[in-house]
């Protein structure tokens, strides 16, 4: 993954395949997320935090919906 060059340019960090996932669960079960819900989301999916939460829960069995972008005025219709 590569940082967002607050210091100069991007960097490219390794990360081992399973780090997303480890940094994903614990954030979620804090939140109470179960395997009978659901988590909505509109974070790019080059972002790490967006990253970690998609492998976390396909990690817990939640179900996962990516929304194309983020609209104000169309959340609540998204969420129902």
């Amino acid at each position: 993954i590569y940082t967002s060059g607050t210091t100069g340019p991007s960097k490219g960090c390794m990360l081992c395949h399973n780090a997303p996932i480890q940094n994903g669960v614990p954030a979620l079960r804090a939140q109470g997320l179960s395997d009978a819900e659901a988590l909505w989301m509109s974070l790019p999916l080059f972002h790490m935090a967006a990253l970690s939460l998609l492998l976390g829960c396909l990690r817990l069995g939640a179900r996962v919906i990516i929304a194309s972008r983020f609209s104000v005025s169309g959340f609540w219709a998204d969420i129902e």
